[in-house]
């Protein structure tokens, strides 16, 4: 047996636990009725997001048109990059490894979490 080269590790859910209840509680309060998460992330067409067919900025204003009115780009940006929580254990796990062995990371986010990860 070959000993193991290459890691591959999903980011969402293995290096970042996701914590949807504060954006939750934030769009709730901004008019977006006792949604469940996965009803609201189908509405916004998440999986077309994910794949590219639109961007962040699309994803935000989708968000934005089914609430009062009064949730800004800004505070709901913040509040969407705010799911991710880093699992700190995971995190240096995969730094060890990649001091050994060719890491990678593979995931199915959109642009602007990737961008706020990459930071």
């Amino acid at each position: 047996m070959s000993p193991i080269d290459t890691v591959i590790f999903d980011i969402g859910r293995v290096l970042v636990r996701l914590e949807f209840s504060a954006f939750l509680r934030y769009i709730g309060s901004h008019g977006v009725a006792g949604e469940q998460i996965e009803e609201l992330l189908e509405r916004i067409e998440l999986a077309d997001y994910e794949r590219g067919r639109f961007d962040g900025k699309e994803l935000l204003s989708r968000i934005a048109a089914m609430g009062d009115g009064r949730m800004t780009v800004e505070a709901l940006l913040e509040h969407w990059l705010g799911m991710f929580v880093p699992e700190p254990r995971m995190i240096e796990f995969a730094r060890r490894l990649a001091d050994s062995r060719r890491v990678y990371l593979l995931s199915n986010i959109g642009d602007l979490h990737w961008e706020f990860l990459e930071r």
